[in-house]
């Protein structure tokens, strides 16, 4: 397992919180219009990039994990806190 699929993860989680941020930008001037017909298909379109984003962390988290064994590091978690703390001293943690 190489860094590129952590990279690719990254990238992608990138540009679903950009959009998700777009949404809230779009989502403030819906408000102030009052306007419940949009809101309710904008709050469709929310949820839809709340479940996309879950489940790009979940496939970033793997490759984490797949990328720390794969590196002699087995047994660290995937948060980047402890990503970084395991690899700076090159031990495992517990959390």
């Amino acid at each position: 397992m190489t860094a590129r699929n952590i990279i690719e993860s990254l990238e992608k989680l990138i540009k679903l919180h950009k959009s998700f941020n777009q949404l809230a930008i779009r989502k403030t001037a819906i408000l102030k219009a009052n306007d419940t017909e949009v809101i309710t298909a904008l709050l469709i379109s929310e949820q839809k990039h709340i479940k996309a984003i879950s489940q790009t962390d979940k496939e970033r988290e793997r490759a984490v994990e797949e990328f720390l064994a794969a590196n002699g590091t087995a047994g660290c978690k995937s948060s980047s806190w402890d990503v970084q703390f395991c690899c700076s001293t090159n031990r495992s943690i517990t959390c």
